[in-house]
This record gives structure tokens, sequence and C-alpha cells, in this order.
């Protein structure tokens, strides 16, 4: 699945444009069928969350809260995508696991024990490592992009064009990165809220995935922005 949704992001890509946004929609508009399907044929063999008043008082800004920050993390994960290597988008994606831990400590004032702190320090500095030679050699790394050819010009020089292929791979990355930090908070905020109002997680997710559909076409001034 991580590979499909790579290729097609590189499919999409363009120097002017930001279609990713569109492939990120569209796997949102699947998602929502799916969860959508799923909900139903749950209610269907019990429709016990529809006659429970606690839950079916659960204020639709819960939901929306969720949308929104999740919504956000697909849009900058798209448009850097087709830009970011694919095996680096693998370790980058593994950072919410920290930042969660973080904000978890900060907001939820979670304890963890001394050997799940060991294991997200060993991911962050995995993340530095992976990515340091993009940051500290942008004009050697033109090629290692999935989608960097595209934004070479053609009437450009070969140093002019590597350059800035490298430059676009280093924003790239960073902007992937910035992705996953409304991921982390939107695991932080739906811990907290399905822990208070004892929420179903397949139904969560399907007024999840349909905010978030929906939410994500405020994106669109995006669109307008020259492609990273």
């Amino acid at each position: 699945c991580f590979v499909t949704s790579t290729v097609t992001l590189n499919a999409f890509s363009s120097p002017t444009t930001n279609y990713g946004f569109f492939v990120s929609q569209a796997s949102t508009f699947l998602y929502t069928i799916q969860a959508t399907l799923m909900s139903l044929f749950l209610l269907y063999k019990d429709p016990t969350p529809l006659k429970d008043s606690s839950e079916s008082k659960i204020p639709q800004s819960t939901y929306i809260y969720m949308g929104l920050l999740d919504a956000g993390s697909a849009t900058l994960g798209a448009i850097a995508g087709a830009y970011c290597p694919g095996a680096l988008q693998t370790i980058l994606n593994q950072l919410v696991i920290p930042v969660t831990l973080f904000g978890s400590y900060l907001f939820l004032h979670t304890n963890f024990k001394s050997y799940q702190l060991w294991g997200c320090t060993c991911i962050v500095v995995g993340a530095f490592v992976a990515s340091s030679d993009f940051y500290l050699n942008p004009a050697d790394n033109t090629s290692a992009g999935a989608g960097s050819d595209a934004v070479m010009d053609e009437g450009s020089s070969g140093s002019d064009s590597a350059g800035g292929g490298g430059m676009t791979i280093t924003a790239a990355i960073f902007v992937y990165f910035l992705s996953v930090l409304p991921s982390a908070f939107s695991n932080i905020y739906k811990e907290k809220e399905m822990k208070v109002n004892n929420m179903n997680e397949v139904h969560t997710s399907t007024f999840v995935s349909f905010y978030q559909l929906w939410i994500g076409f405020m994106f669109l001034p995006l669109l307008s922005l020259r492609s990273l």
C-alpha cells in the first residue's frame, strides 16, 4: 500500500502543481466508504450505540478537531511525498511515536518505561542520521528523491539543476517531517477523548474520516503555490 501510494504521488507530481493533494483526498474518500460500511454492519449486528445516550451525545466538534488534524497531516504528507525518498519516508513516519510519547507526557501526564524511552531515542537518532546527508549535501542527492527530476528546468545548467533539485528534496524532507506533528497530536487528542467518552473505535473512525475528507478541501489554496 505504501509503495502504491508513493508511485501514485510520483505520477501526479509536477513542477508547477500540487496534484498530490487529490491523491490524498481520493485515499481518504475510499477509507471513508470502507469505514462507513463497517459501521453500518456493526450497527446492524448491535444497534446499542444508537440507543446509548452517552455516546450519542458526543459533540460533533470532537470529531471535527480530529478530522482537522488528520487532514493537515495527510495534506502535508501528500505535498512532500513525491519528492521525499520513499525509504526515508518510512523512517520519518516512525517519528510519530516519539512525538506522541512526548505530547502524552505533557498533556496526558502519561508515564513511560525506560525501554520505551530508549526505543523512541533510537527512532529519533535513526531519522536524523538517515536524513542528515540530504541536509548537509543537498546538491549530491538530486536523484534520490522520488520526483526530483520533475523539478529541474530544461534551460538551466547542470550545476544549477543539481542544486535546485537537491534543495527541493531537502525542503520536501522538512515538510514531510512537519506532517508527523498534526498526526501525533491527533493521536493524543483521540486517546484523551475516547477514554473520557468511551467512544467506539469503528464509529469514531467513520466520523473522523468523513470530516477529514471535507475539511481537506480547506487546503485547496495550497494548489496555487509552486510545487516543492
